[in-house]
């Protein structure tokens, strides 16, 4: 939430939310999991009224041995 917050993102216009999902490893009770995320993409399709401004996010998920567990990429688009 803190990331829509400092992208400027009003939640009350986001129209759409595609996720993808990679998996590396397994996560276990137990594991402290830290994430990093980053903007990996922002355009606008279409023009005028019809414009609709994307954000692509990918986030980094790992275990508390600096093991990459998981990766996802977020696809939100705002009206």
């Amino acid at each position: 939430m803190r990331t829509i917050q400092t992208l400027g993102i009003n939640l009350g216009k986001l129209l759409d939310r595609e996720e993808e999902y990679e998996y590396f490893g397994s996560i276990y009770a137990g594991d402290v999991i830290t994430r990093k995320m980053k903007v990996i993409d922002m355009y606008t399709k279409g023009k005028g009224k019809r414009a609709i401004d994307v954000t692509v996010l990918e986030t980094d998920l790992i275990n508390q041995r600096g093991e990459l567990v998981m990766k996802y990429r977020s696809t939100l688009m705002e009206i």
